[in-house]
C-alpha cells in the first residue's frame, strides 16, 4: 500500500495483481506492459513478487506475467505482439532502433525482426496527423532503400487479422532466405532455431479470395478447424472472432476434406459474407 494525497492505495504493482481476477488475460498483459514500460510505474521483478502461491487468481497473473514485455507503448501494440505470436510466427523484438550500414540512425519501429529486416507498425489515429504522417513516410524511404520491408497495421486488422497474417507470412516467405555480406555467416549458425514455414502453412490458415458458390470472391478467412476460441485473433470476443457475432451471420469458411459441402450448404442458408 502506498499514500497518495493522504489516502491509501494500492501500488501500482498490487493493482496489476489485483486486476486479475478482473481482467482478461490479454488485458491483464496490456496492463502490465503499460507499467512496465513507458510509465515506469513498476518493474517485472515488482510484478512477479506479487505473484505469490495459493492466491485465487494466481494462475491467471501467472500466465500474464510470463507474456508481459518492456517496450509495448500502447494497448493495441500488446494485441498486435500476442496476435502474431499467437498466429505462428516468432515473437518479435520491440522498439527497434534501425540504422543504415554506416550507423546512421533511420528510425524506430514498433517491433521487428531485425535479422530478416521485417519491421511491422501498428498505426493508430495520431498517424494521421500531418507531421506524424510525413514522418512516418520519411521513416519508411529510408528503411525502404536500405533493404527493410515496413507492414503497417490498424484498427481494421484488430477485427479482421487474418490479412495481416497472409502479408506477413508472404514478407517472411520472401525474405526467410535473403542475406547479405557479413551477415552470411551469423544467419547460417542461426537459422535451425529460427521460425520455418510448414509445407501446408498459407492454405491451412488463410484462404485469399476464394470464389464462394455464386461466383462472388470470398477473402482472408481463417479456416473453423484452426480457429482457437478466446485466442488473441478474436480480441476476446466469446463465441466468435470479432463482429463475427453468433448464428449464421458471421461465418467463417471451413476447408479441408468434407468442408465444401458444409460451405456450399451455408451459402445456400444464407449465412453471412465478408
Amino acid at each position: 500500500m502506498v499514500e497518495r494525497s493522504g489516502v491509501r492505495v494500492s501500488s501500482p504493482e498490487q493493482a496489476w495483481r489485483e486486476c486479475a481476477g478482473l481482467l482478461s488475460l490479454r488485458q491483464l498483459v496490456a496492463v502490465g506492459d503499460h507499467l512496465v514500460g513507458r510509465s515506469g510505474l513498476a518493474s517485472l521483478d515488482d510484478l512477479a513478487s506479487t505473484v505469490l502461491p495459493g492466491g485465487r487468481t494466481v494462475v491467471a497473473a501467472r500466465a500474464a506475467l510470463e507474456l508481459v514485455r518492456v517496450g509495448a507503448e500502447s494497448a493495441m501494440e500488446t494485441w498486435l505482439r500476442l496476435a502474431v505470436v499467437d498466429a505462428g510466427f516468432p515473437e518479435p523484438e520491440l522498439q527497434v532502433d534501425v540504422t543504415d550500414s554506416s550507423g546512421r540512425f533511420l528510425g524506430r519501429v514498433d517491433m521487428a525482426w531485425p535479422e530478416l529486416r521485417i519491421a511491422l507498425e501498428y498505426d493508430g489515429d495520431h498517424h494521421r496527423e500531418r507531421s506524424t504522417f510525413e514522418h512516418d513516410q520519411r521513416r519508411d524511404n529510408g528503411m525502404t532503400v536500405n533493404g527493410w520491408l515496413v507492414l503497417h497495421a490498424n484498427r481494421a486488422d484488430a477485427g479482421r487479422p487474418a490479412v495481416l497474417f497472409e502479408r506477413l507470412r508472404q514478407a517472411f516467405a520472401a525474405l526467410d532466405g535473403r542475406h547479405d555480406g557479413p551477415r552470411t555467416r551469423r544467419r547460417s549458425r542461426r537459422r535451425s532455431r529460427r521460425w520455418r514455414r510448414p509445407s501446408a502453412w498459407a492454405s491451412a490458415w488463410v484462404e485469399v479470395a476464394r470464389p464462394a458458390v455464386n461466383g462472388a470472391p470470398r477473402s482472408h478467412e481463417v479456416p473453423r478447424e484452426r480457429y482457437r476460441r478466446g485466442s488473441s485473433c478474436d480480441l476476446g470476443h466469446p463465441g466468435g472472432r470479432a463482429g463475427g457475432g453468433g448464428g449464421g451471420g458471421g461465418g467463417v469458411r471451413p476447408t479441408g476434406p468434407g468442408a465444401g459441402g458444409q460451405a456450399d450448404a451455408a451459402e445456400a442458408g444464407g449465412a453471412g459474407g465478408v
